[in-house]
């Protein structure tokens, strides 16, 4: 249960944290399809809850976040432009995007 409130935070946390980075209303190459999309927010939020139980300074995670960000990424062929634009169309659609959370978070409560 505390794994599954720790993903609805990192979930939160990620949506915020995109919602604010850029304005940009249509992604700039291929939109990654809803599946991959859900299968790659999961592994990054597992990467996240990893991350949130390592004891390093600051830096040092901020050094080891963006490593892990770049495996899972390279994990499914995709950039990180790539995925911030994908991000951002399913953010045009509040109900899509929640439904993609949404099975995140029952791929995340598979997983365990």
């Amino acid at each position: 249960m505390m794994r599954i409130r720790t993903a609805y935070a990192i979930l939160a946390g990620l949506s915020l944290l995109l919602a604010c980075s850029s304005g940009q209303k249509k992604p700039s190459g291929d939109v990654i399809p809803r599946d991959t999309m859900v299968a790659l927010l999961a592994d990054i939020y597992v990467s996240e809850a990893l991350l949130s139980n390592y004891h390093a300074r600051y830096d040092s995670l901020d050094i080891y976040r963006r490593e892990y960000l770049d495996a899972v990424f390279a994990k499914y062929g995709v950039s990180r432009a790539r995925f911030d634009s994908s991000y951002h169309y399913y953010e045009q659609d509040l109900e899509e995007l929640l439904k993609i959370q949404d099975e995140v978070i029952i791929e995340l409560s598979r997983r365990e």
